[in-house]
């Protein structure tokens, strides 16, 4: 399937994990890396003009995710991939079954030996058909699986991965491809879309109250009338925060009578 001298891409939004991988990368002399990028959609383009052999792909990126390039990029040609990820709640099962290859962040370089090695002695023994098989299958895992509901949020730091507990959050704001976790410490950035996000907190303990916020329920302090029967909430900390007249009847159920 592959050349003598496999060609390798990285896609990270972290430019600190692409160093972390090119590093680990200079262990094996048969891969030579011809790119890499932090904003997945410009990977994308790069990818189907390159047609790099072996992605090593991360799987939680704004705007695209690993996964959505992926099934746009087997539409044109069928790379070898290497998942890398900071979660192991993501489809892990369906990694477990399908994937050539997957790295937890933070990446040990044992692991990453050991992982590169097996899927470059697997995709040596496929054919594209073989791998363009798996990987779909692969996708299709995932699509199906039932996103397990957080206990925690993990916020990239550049040196370090931090988990802030669900308990302490006060409140969670939109901020683009991204959100703010507000927590009586620290005002933090997760590599989350708001939407994501609520699909994936507990619905017994957090309320979408606006478009931008989520607001966990016993971080409530008090509420304020507005007009025309819209409200003010007041946090834990002080903030206030309005609440959308698209989303009142939702928090009443858990403030019945407001």
């Amino acid at each position: 399937m592959l050349p003598d001298k496999i060609r390798g891409y990285i896609v990270d939004d972290e430019s600190l994990s692409i160093d972390v991988v090119t590093s680990m990368l200079t262990e094996f002399p048969e891969i030579e890396l011809i790119g890499s990028c932090t904003i997945s959609a410009q990977a994308l383009q790069n990818i189907l003009q390159l047609k790099p052999d072996v992605l090593f792909l991360d799987i939680q990126m704004p705007e695209l995710n690993g996964f959505d390039l992926l099934g746009k990029v087997l539409e044109v040609y069928t790379p070898a991939v290497i998942f890398i990820t900071a979660f192991d709640t993501y489809a892990m099962r369906a990694f477990e079954v399908h994937a050539l290859g997957y790295l937890l962040k933070p990446i040990e370089r044992k692991k990453f030996k050991s992982t590169v090695d097996n899927v470059l002695k697997n995709i040596r023994k496929m054919n594209d058909e073989e791998v363009l098989t798996q990987l779909k299958k692969l996708l299709v895992a995932q699509q199906q699986s039932t996103p397990r509901v957080l206990d925690k949020i993990m916020i990239r730091h550049s040196k370090r991965i931090q988990f802030i507990p669900l308990q302490e959050i006060i409140y969670i704001e939109a901020a683009g491809d991204y959100v703010k976790v507000i927590t009586e410490q620290q005002t933090a950035l997760a590599h989350h879309s708001l939407n994501e996000l609520q699909s994936l907190l507990p619905p017994t303990q957090f309320v979408r109250i606006h478009r931008s916020w989520i607001i966990q329920v016993n971080q409530v302090k008090e509420f304020i009338p507005y007009f025309n029967g819209e409200y003010y909430v007041i946090m834990s900390q002080g903030d206030r925060l309005k609440i959308s007249r698209n989303y009142k009847t939702i928090v009443s159920n858990f403030f019945p009578g407001l």
